[in-house]
């Protein structure tokens, strides 16, 4: 269940990122456009990501010791951390690739889980 929800989390700062000029490009104004814009907003999607991402990653190198997942969930979460701290020229490729990271880690995270319950009842499983 995390898995997914970091999977969505970090697919909404992707959308995020790609919505919020067109709002802005459109003159979207009022509520909406302020609440994306806000630099409170962006922190709180990324500790709100970066807890989860905390969640999974420790129990799943802990259960599969996957060094390769352990890497891109901790680049992933760096691009998005820098994203935060650099200027909005970068913040975009930033995002994009932190979240891409993010949500791959999160589905071979899955896929690792599902091979691992699959071995406890004897299933074999090709992908």
């Amino acid at each position: 269940m995390k898995d997914q929800l970091g999977a969505m989390c970090s697919g909404l700062c992707i959308v995020h990122c790609l919505i919020t000029p067109v709002i802005l490009a459109l003159g979207v104004s009022g509520i909406v456009a302020s609440v994306f814009t806000t630099a409170l907003f962006h922190q709180i999607l990324v500790i709100f990501v970066s807890l989860l991402l905390l969640l999974t990653l420790i129990q799943a190198y802990k259960k599969h010791g996957a060094s390769l997942h352990l890497l891109m969930g901790l680049l992933g979460i760096s691009f998005l951390i820098t994203a935060l701290m650099l200027n909005e020229q970068y913040e975009v490729m930033l995002t994009i690739s932190g979240g891409t990271l993010l949500i791959t880690y999160h589905i071979l995270n899955l896929r690792q889980q599902n091979k691992h319950r699959a071995n406890k009842l004897g299933v074999k499983i090709t992908s």
